[in-house]
C-alpha cells in the first residue's frame, strides 16, 4: 500500500478509537445521570434538553461532515444513552412496523425498545400503572381510538410532552441483493399501494402486486432466494437489515402528519419555541367559537393551529384543540388560560412542550 493512502488510513483508525473512547465516556456519564434522575423521580426522556443538544452540536458547524448526518449521528447517540438510563419500553399506538412506528423511530432513535398496541385503552392503562410510561401516537382523525385518548387528555389523565412532524417515505427492499427489474412479486399493504400509486404505475416491467394485511406480513413474505420485494416505511426498513433496492420513495401528496408523545406526568416548564395546547368543548350557542378566539386575540396570542374532533353520545358535539406559542410571561399565560376556560364548556391544559427537530 502506498504511503499516500497508508498515512490517512492510520490517522482515521486513531480518530475512530478516540471516538469510541469518547462515546464510552459519554455513556458512563449518562448512566450516572440516569441514577440521579431515578432517585429524584425525574423522567429519562427530556425532549427540550435533547432538542438543545442537537441544536448545540450543529450550531456554527462549518466542516465537510454533512449537518443532516451530524444530527442523525447525535440522535442515535442520545437514543443509546437514553436506553442505558432506562430499559422502559415506549408504547406506539398503531401497527408494528407501520408508519407511526416509523415516526417514533425518527424521534426516539433505533436504540429505543417499542411496544406496538392497537387500542387506546392500552395506552391509558399503561400510563395509569406507570407514571414514567410514554406513548407515541398520531394526533389525527385516523388514529386508533383517538376520541378515547382525547377524553383521557381532557380529563387530565394524559399530557402532551413532545411533538414531531412526520413525512412518510418508503423503501423497496428484498431478502437478497437484486436489482429493481428483477423483482417478480411486490408485497405491499393497501394503504401503502394507494400512497405510492404513481410510483407503482411508473414501473416499466411486469410485476405481480400482492396485497398484505399488515407490514409484518410483508416482512414474513420476504424469503431468501426468491426475487420478491416489499414496500416498507423507510426508517423501519433500515433497522431490519434487508437489502435496499430503492429508497426515499415519497408520496406525490406528502402532507406532514402530527405525532405526539404523551405521558401521565408533565411539567409546565417554558422555553422559547415551545408550544402550548389546550382542549375545550363549547356551549351550543351562536358565536361560541368566535368568543373563544376573541380571548386569544385580546391577549395577543400567537395562535398556531386549531384541530376539531367530532364526538357522538356526549354532552358536547366537538372537541377543539388550540395550539399557541408559549409566552415567557407566566401571568399573561395564566390570564389567557383563565379567559379561554371561561368561554368553554369543558377546558383542560394539555401540555406545554417542545416540537422535536
Amino acid at each position: 500500500m502506498s504511503s499516500a493512502k497508508q498515512a490517512p488510513r492510520e490517522s482515521i483508525e486513531k480518530i475512530d478509537a478516540q471516538i469510541v473512547d469518547l462515546l464510552d465516556q459519554r455513556a458512563r456519564l449518562a448512566l450516572s445521570l440516569g441514577q440521579t434522575k431515578a432517585e429524584s423521580g425525574e423522567s429519562v426522556f427530556m425532549p427540550a434538553r435533547e432538542n438543545a443538544v442537537l441544536a448545540q452540536v450543529t450550531q456554527g458547524h462549518q466542516g465537510p461532515f454533512p449537518t443532516g448526518s451530524l444530527r442523525a449521528v447525535f440522535g442515535e447517540i442520545i437514543s443509546a444513552c437514553r436506553q442505558l438510563q432506562s430499559q422502559d419500553r415506549t408504547i406506539v399506538l398503531g401497527e408494528r412496523y407501520g408508519w407511526v412506528h416509523d415516526a417514533a423511530l425518527a424521534q426516539f432513535g433505533s436504540s429505543t425498545v417499542f411496544t406496538a398496541v392497537e387500542g387506546g385503552d392500552e395506552v391509558v392503562e399503561a400510563v395509569k400503572k406507570d407514571p414514567q410510561a410514554m406513548a407515541f401516537l398520531h394526533l389525527g382523525p385516523a388514529s386508533p381510538d383517538i376520541n378515547l385518548l382525547l377524553e383521557a387528555l381532557l380529563a387530565g389523565k394524559l399530557q402532551i410532552i413532545a411533538e414531531t412532524s412526520y413525512l412518510p417515505r418508503f423503501s423497496l427492499v428484498s431478502a437478497q441483493p437484486i436489482e429493481l427489474p428483477e423483482v417478480t412479486d411486490l408485497f405491499t399493504t393497501r394503504e401503502t399501494l394507494t400512497t405510492l400509486r404513481h410510483w407503482v404505475l411508473s414501473l416499466s416491467f411486469p410485476v405481480r402486486i400482492i396485497i398484505c394485511r399488515s407490514v409484518e406480513e410483508i416482512i414474513e413474505n420476504l424469503v431468501e432466494n426468491l426475487p420478491n420485494a416489499g414496500l416498507l416505511p423507510q426508517g423501519v426498513a433500515k433497522t431490519l437489515g434487508h437489502h435496499l433496492i430503492q429508497g426515499n420513495l415519497e408520496p406525490n401528496t406528502n402532507i406532514p402528519r402530527r405525532c405526539v408523545t404523551v405521558s401521565g406526568k408533565a411539567e409546565r416548564e417554558t422555553a422559547k419555541g415551545m408550544k402550548t395546547t389546550v382542549g375545550c368543548t363549547l356551549r351550543q350557542e351562536p358565536g361560541a367559537l368566535h368568543r373563544l378566539l376573541g380571548v386569544a386575540h385580546e391577549h395577543r396570542c400567537n395562535l398556531l393551529g386549531i384541530q376539531m374532533f367530532p364526538f357522538t353520545g356526549k354532552p358536547w358535539q366537538d372537541l377543539f384543540l388550540l395550539d399557541f406559542a408559549c409566552t415567557g410571561d407566566a401571568k399573561k399565560r395564566e390570564s389567557l388560560l383563565a379567559g379561554l376556560a371561561a368561554e368553554s364548556q369543558l377546558f383542560q391544559w394539555l401540555g406545554t412542550y417542545p416540537v422535536m427537530k
